[in-house]
């Protein structure tokens, strides 16, 4: 799958379009990009960093979650405080495409709910679905849930770096 080399404006079409793997892809890094964080995923209600393997690697220990261009993280009931069988061991990707695009892939059983955090909706709009092979762009403020049948219990707020920032340092 060639998704994460596409553009930004390729990526919004993308936006329920069906998605395969993110695992084998090579990532095309303008040079300078991978020292700027692109997204964080930090944890807002019952979510805490990956605990479940004694061989995790630090950065997946603790929250925030930083990704830099080519970059992605897999979030799963291992993040949840109180797990729960009807959430995925890999409930969704998030990913950072090489033209800075967030994105989240939905590769659980159940489908990860999301929600837009836009000023018109505040605090947060209603609570989406997107289905295992779905890809939606990631905006600021946008909530992830990893429990489609209590989206409330475990969510991630994403802090998106603004395009405009990326764009002064070509």
């Amino acid at each position: 799958s060639k998704l994460l080399r596409r553009t930004a404006r390729s990526a919004v079409g993308l936006q329920y379009g069906n998605y395969e793997s993110v695992q084998g892809v090579g990532y095309e890094s303008p040079q300078g990009y991978l020292e700027q964080p692109v997204l964080a995923l930090d944890g807002a209600v019952g979510v805490t960093g990956f605990a479940y393997s004694m061989q995790a690697h630090d950065r997946y220990l603790h929250l925030p979650y930083v990704l830099r261009l080519g970059e992605e993280q897999v979030l799963s009931r291992w993040n949840m405080v109180r797990q729960k069988l009807t959430v995925s061991r890999e409930q969704c990707k998030v990913a950072v495409a090489a033209d800075g695009a967030a994105l989240l892939l939905s590769t659980g059983r159940g489908p990860t709910m999301w929600r837009s955090r836009a000023a018109s909706e505040w605090p947060c709009g209603p609570w989406n679905a997107l289905y295992s092979g779905q890809v939606r762009v990631i905006e600021d403020g946008d909530q992830l849930s990893l429990d489609c049948n209590d989206p409330d219990d475990a969510v991630f707020t994403c802090h998106v770096q603004q395009q405009q920032q990326q764009q002064q340092q070509q």
